[in-house]
């Protein structure tokens, strides 16, 4: 799609804007996240296609942008379904489990961040917000880079950008892991960048968010291998 420039004269959410963007090219939008208004005046932007706008919309409060894997359609929803201080409470649903037989890690990194309690998130002058979101039952005296963008025109934007700034702190371990690609139905299916996946070792058990996914085949005389590389975000401390 040809790339053009815009300039809000009324205002619209998020997600209405990003179907616009949208329009006559075929493709679907599905918004899997908390939307906000985004009133007239606060929003422009000079040379984009549609999809460089659409991830502009979508990266503004947090959120990540995705292709459906079949369909002609993107998807938009948030980088953390649940805060990762949470994925071990019994009440956070899991999209899928993998058994330490059904994988290979094939090497770890780790990176380490202070352990973020509290975020600020500004916006621009024409209907800005300031949001200041705290990690409950902390003291909030941990503050995450403060994040400034035009478009957070709304505590609920400002919120969701809080809560990935404040997600991002911590000691994570970075996995690179390998498992099959099973059919549709049965476990543990394709899994997507976002998904929570809990990991069943020979030793421990913990909770991985997908941060890439990328199918492989091999072929012999008697099979075809399908196999999914991930890699995966195991939050330490």
């Amino acid at each position: 799609a040809p790339q053009r420039s815009k300039a809000l004269t009324s205002a619209y959410s998020a997600a209405a804007l990003a179907e616009q963007e949208l329009a006559n090219t075929g493709f679907s939008l599905q918004w899997n996240a908390p939307d906000w208004l985004i009133p007239a005046g606060s929003y422009s932007y000079d040379q984009l296609d549609p999809i460089a706008a659409i991830k502009r919309l979508a990266e503004a409060a947090g959120y990540m942008l995705q292709s459906h894997p079949e369909l002609k359609q993107l998807i938009v929803s948030p980088r953390y379904r649940v805060d990762p201080h949470k994925w071990n409470q019994p009440t956070t649903a899991l999209d899928a489990i993998l058994p330490a037989d059904l994988i290979t890690q094939d090497g770890s990194t780790f990176r380490t961040a202070p352990a973020y309690n509290r975020a600020i998130v500004t916006g621009g002058p024409a209907g800005g917000v300031i949001v200041t979101v705290t990690r409950d039952g902390t003291a909030g005296d941990i503050l995450a880079p403060m994040a400034t963008d035009d478009l957070i025109t709304h505590s609920d934007a400002g919120y969701q950008r809080g809560r990935s700034l404040i997600a991002e702190g911590g000691t994570w371990e970075e996995m690179n892991i390998t498992t099959m690609l099973t059919q549709a139905g049965q476990a543990p299916g394709l899994l997507l960048p976002g998904h929570l996946v809990e990991i069943q070792d020979t030793d421990d058990t913990y909770p991985v968010v997908i941060d890439g996914t990328s199918i492989t085949a091999t072929s012999s005389d008697s099979e075809i291998k399908v196999r999914q590389a991930l890699t995966a975000e195991r939050r330490i401390t």
